[in-house]
């Protein structure tokens, strides 16, 4: 009988994937007691606002005031990725699932180079109180659970773990109720909106979400980022995630309509003023209480 070389290759390299996978799981399970760990109940304790800023990783950030800068700081933050090379505010929570895309996997050089980067960024001294808001599931954190099994996050910091789901094709997920289990979507951003539905934040604010173009804040303006998937199309086309992430949010906003939720977008550019009202940060102080999803949404038409 002849053996097909090709599929015993592949087979070799899906259980290598699964117990490099595994190993650094089953470590990162071992090096949490080096961490504070907190319960879902400790993680709610954290909240000091009913106001969180989600912020993404676009360039507009740039164009944020110190003044703007000092009236988001009044309310809660989360990072999501890469918003960590961010040096504009106190971070109170960053996601932490992956941050190695796949060219660099197999380059040693290049995974460590991302890790000290990651540290570098994490050690500042306006994020010293951040907690890592981490995925635990062997399958689909490796690069996370390594980051914790080799201390690249700073040992002594506080950590909350959640499960991962991600949505199949054409498939439907409401926005889970508690933060140790959240949705992935198109992107990142629906784990860290699902976040703050979970924790029952009334008004959440996008910031640096701006889908209209492919640049990032920590680059210069027409840099591109050494990992680019889509390098084949200019800097000033659509996020390439745009298509997909602003239809997905959209189907879960009756769910923050029932539970009181108001969402608004600081960037009066971004793509996702087709779905949510702009705010103007500097009317922040006085205008949360008078601006209502509800209102915004009335006359759109959204599949339910």
């Amino acid at each position: 009988m002849r053996i097909n070389k090709q599929i015993v290759k592949n087979i070799a390299l899906r259980y290598y994937k699964r117990s490099i996978e595994t190993y650094y799981y089953l470590k990162s399970r071992i090096k949490k007691s080096r961490y504070k760990v907190l319960s879902e109940k400790e993680l709610r304790a954290t909240k000091t606002s009913d106001t969180i800023v989600i912020f993404g990783c676009g360039y507009s950030l740039n164009y944020i005031s110190d003044e703007e800068w000092d009236i988001l700081s009044k309310f809660n933050t989360i990072g999501t990725n890469w918003f960590v090379n961010e040096n504009f505010i106190r971070l109170d929570y960053q996601i932490l699932s992956e941050v190695i895309g796949r060219a660099e996997a197999n380059d040693r050089r290049a995974v460590k180079k991302k890790f000290a980067k990651w540290r570098s960024e994490i050690i500042k001294k306006h994020k010293a109180n951040t907690i890592i808001i981490k995925i635990d599931q062997p399958d689909l954190a490796l690069w996370a659970n390594r980051m914790i099994a080799d201390h690249v996050y700073p040992v002594g910091r506080k950590l909350f773990k959640y499960q991962e789901i991600r949505t199949k094709k054409n498939a439907f997920y409401p926005p889970s109720d508690h933060p140790n289990i959240l949705i992935q979507g198109p992107s990142s951003l629906s784990v860290s909106l699902n976040f703050a539905y979970a924790m029952n934040w009334k008004n959440i604010i996008f910031a640096g979400v701006d889908l209209y173009d492919r640049r990032y804040f920590w680059l210069s303006y027409n840099q591109r980022r050494d990992i680019d998937f889509a390098a084949d199309l200019p800097l000033n086309h659509k996020h390439t995630t745009a298509p997909k992430i602003v239809p997905f949010i959209k189907k879960w906003l009756p769910y923050f309509e029932d539970k009181g939720v108001n969402l608004f977008t600081c960037n009066p550019k971004s793509l996702l003023t087709e779905i949510m009202p702009t705010i103007n940060i500097k009317d922040l102080k006085y205008k949360l209480s008078s601006l209502k999803l509800s209102t915004f949404i009335r006359d759109m038409t959204y599949d339910k």
